[in-house]
Formats: structure tokens, C-alpha cells, sequence
């Protein structure tokens, strides 16, 4: 395997995230825009963060249908998950990750990771807060006031700065434990839950109209490793 330098490096990243985007709205004319000159970037590797599904389908449609190739890189290696990309980037096992920020940053801010953000993957944040209209009826963050609202264990940190964004007190939000189903909202557990992305089909079929906010303040995002010059 050819590992780019750190200037080609960049510009595969960018050609990998020029390409999804392509990938996804299917615009023929994504190919000249990035393809530029023959030369080529070699070889990249890239870290997702979660399991092989339909919320990594522009990079694994790009790659299928030899995108990538006609950009100029070399063989590119999609990782499945479930991980941050955090520990492959630190130890060089992978050239660019598929994170979020709150993941990456509290990586950098707590352990000094010389880890650096390039890039976003979504156009809106998918991170969101699920409620039933005759239940909790939450459409802003004020509503999330006097609520039980069940939040997964690796999204805590996010709700947290969902919280102090939008100056809400923590002691004012009852927070429940929950796994990645919003079913408990249905069983009266909890008033709203807090999902990690909305790229699974979800198995719940309420009978009564469900409301979704995205008001999360911080995105998917693209990482790699912050080299010396």
C-alpha cells in the first residue's frame, strides 16, 4: 500500500468528500470537479464510525462504481465500526476517520490528541430529540424544561452541550438511561429520548404522531491526524 503524503493526503480527504457528495445526488459533473490532473494521491484508508449501513451509502456507491479510481486515488479501504476513529488515527492505522466533533474534541481537549477536524459529512446535523405530540410535545429546546428525556451513554456528552448552548440548566432536565430505541417514549419511561442518528429504520410504529427537533449544536465530522510540517 502507497501512503499519501501529508499535502496529497489533504486533497484525497477532500476528493473522498467531494465524491459522497456526488455519490448522493447523483450530479455527473462531481467527476471534473475534483479529478483536476492525472496525478495520483496513492492509497487512503478511511475509519467509519459505525457499522456498514445506508448512512455511509455515498462512500461505499462511490467506491463501487470506481469513483474514487477516476479522482486519481489508488485503493481506498472503508473500515466499518462501531468507533470514533480516535485510537486508529493516534496509532496510524488509518488515514482519515469518520467521527462526530463532540467525540474528536473531547479526544484533543482531555488528552491533547493531535487530532484536527477538516470537514463535515452532513449538510444538518442528524442527531435528534424524538417526542411524542400527545406525550412530551417537544419542538424546541425550551420544551425540554421539567422533561424526562432518556439519552444513550455515549450521547450524554452531546446532551450536555445541547444543554448549555441553549442556557438550560441540567437539574432542570431528568435524564434517563436508555439504549438506541425510542420505544420507551411510547411505555411512558421517558417523555423524549435523544437518538444517535437517524440512519436506521426504525421498528417502532406509535399510533400517536411523533415530533422530532434537531437542535444539536454539533455535526459529524471528518478527521485525520495533525502532522508536522
Amino acid at each position: 500500500m502507497t501512503h499519501p503524503s501529508r499535502r496529497r493526503l489533504a486533497a484525497a480527504t477532500l476528493a473522498i468528500a467531494a465524491l459522497t457528495l456526488t455519490a448522493c445526488s447523483g450530479d455527473s459533473d462531481g467527476d471534473a470537479a475534483v479529478s483536476g490532473d492525472d496525478e495520483s494521491f496513492g492509497d487512503i484508508s478511511v475509519q467509519l464510525s459505525w457499522i456498514k449501513n445506508e448512512e455511509f451509502a455515498g462512500e461505499f456507491f462511490a467506491l463501487e462504481n470506481g469513483y474514487y479510481t477516476d479522482a486519481g486515488l489508488g485503493e481506498v479501504t472503508l473500515t466499518a465500526g462501531p468507533s470514533t476513529g480516535a485510537a486508529e488515527l493516534i496509532s496510524g492505522t488509518t488515514d482519515v476517520a469518520l467521527s462526530d466533533a463532540v467525540s474528536i474534541g473531547s479526544v484533543v481537549a482531555s488528552e491533547g490528541a493531535p487530532l484536527k477536524i477538516i470537514g463535515t459529512t452532513f449538510q444538518k446535523n442528524p442527531f435528534t430529540v424524538l417526542s411524542l405530540t400527545d406525550g412530551g410535545d417537544i419542538a424546541t429546546p425550551a420544551d425540554l424544561v421539567g422533561k424526562r428525556i432518556g439519552v444513550q451513554d455515549s450521547n450524554t456528552a452531546l446532551f450536555q452541550a445541547l444543554l448549555a448552548a441553549n442556557d438550560i440548566d441540567p437539574a432542570d432536565v431528568e435524564v434517563v438511561p436508555v439504549q438506541y430505541d425510542p420505544a420507551p417514549s411510547s411505555r411512558a419511561r421517558s417523555t423524549g429520548s435523544s437518538p444517535t442518528s437517524p440512519t436506521r429504520p426504525s421498528p417502532w410504529r406509535p399510533t400517536a404522531p411523533r415530533r422530532r427537533t434537531s437542535p444539536s449544536p454539533t455535526t459529524a465530522s471528518r478527521s485525520w491526524p495533525r502532522r508536522s510540517r
